[in-house]
């Protein structure tokens, strides 16, 4: 399966007074818990633990963050974030995968190691914008 990077930009600031266009391994995958479905684009990071999404997705779902088993991440700026885990289904190009997901207020949709890295070979292509996954034959 291969997906062409989607195009984002980061704001004017003094680093980068004109801004900065580039593109990001972004997907659009659909998150399932029981009936409840939704749609949602993550970034693929291999650099996140694990699947996190943001608290109102799970709501979408029909969940109550809240009430997942709490845990604590650290980002980019080593503050710590509180995350509810729950076991949802990440429905990719129609291919279900259980999975153990996070979901927090102050976090992106990330695809991380555990639950999206784990089930395919990534391969990301910087030059030509492009992601390739490939499923494990024993998966």
């Amino acid at each position: 399966m291969k997906f062409p990077y989607r195009p984002a930009s980061i704001a004017k600031s003094e680093a980068f007074p004109q801004g900065l266009k580039l593109h990001r391994p972004i997907i659009r995958v659909t998150l399932k818990h029981r009936k409840q479905t939704l749609d949602i684009y993550g970034v693929v990071d291999s650099g996140a633990d694990h699947c996190i999404f943001p608290s109102d997705a799970a709501q979408a779902l029909g969940l109550d963050p809240k009430l997942g088993k709490k845990g604590v991440m650290y980002g980019i700026n080593r503050q710590p974030t509180e995350v509810f885990f729950h076991q949802i289904e990440i429905l990719i190009s129609g291919r279900a995968i259980p999975v153990y997901a996070g979901f927090s207020d102050n976090c992106p949709p990330l695809l991380g190691q555990l639950g999206f890295f784990e089930n395919f070979e990534v391969r990301l292509n910087f030059k030509r914008k492009e992601l390739e996954l490939k499923t494990y034959p024993n998966k």
